[in-house]
């Protein structure tokens, strides 16, 4: 299986990459802007790196999202002073630039596992499963990345639901799990 994973030298990036080489036999590709939290991992044959910024390398997220199995797509920004200050470009990238590869994959018929957050959504009610999903946002200007996350993951299910009520079902619905969880199966 081979896993495209943008974000990968952030925190959950590099913690899952850290398992998924020691507990799998997965080939992983991975995207970022840096490498210095993974470079133990860069000489591992089963790892591939590449440098570079979201907002240049449309043509080649593209491709690599065709070659893989799975895309997890962690990039974004987790700085909340830039969620004041800099709100649109956090849009843009933590939105926007994720958005672009979740319709590559429903385009290509690829699965997307993307993490999300207690804060988000709140801790789980183990005997409530409709409400958990239906929790208000903050109303701070810091809670944009929530805002975001409740975005994308209303795309994700909704063109999951598109292809099945279109009987393609071509899309696949991998999941949205709670951050950090790497119990993944397939």
């Amino acid at each position: 299986m081979k896993i495209f994973v943008t974000g990968v030298n952030g925190f959950i990036g590099s913690h899952f990459l850290e398992m998924a080489l020691a507990q799998t036999d997965w080939e992983i590709q991975g995207f970022d802007l840096a490498d210095n939290n993974i470079t133990q991992f860069l000489d591992n044959p089963r790892f591939s790196m590449k440098k570079g910024d979201i907002f240049k390398e449309e043509a080649w997220l593209n491709e690599q999202i065709k070659e893989c199995d799975v895309l997890l797509p962690l990039i974004g920004i987790a700085r909340p002073a830039y969620y004041i200050t800099r709100p649109l470009w956090t849009f843009e990238l933590d939105f926007e630039q994720n958005l672009k590869m979740v319709r590559k994959c429903a385009e290509y018929g690829k699965r997307v596992i993307f993490p999300s957050t207690s804060e988000v959504y709140g801790m789980p009610d183990p005997n409530n499963k409709v409400t958990q999903f239906l929790r208000p946002l903050p109303d701070r200007p810091d809670c944009i990345f929530n805002f975001f996350v409740h975005l994308i993951n209303g795309r994700i299910f909704s063109v999951h639901l598109q292809s099945v009520i279109h009987g393609c079902c071509n899309v696949p619905l991998c999941g949205i799990v709670s951050a950090p969880c790497f119990a993944i199966s397939f």
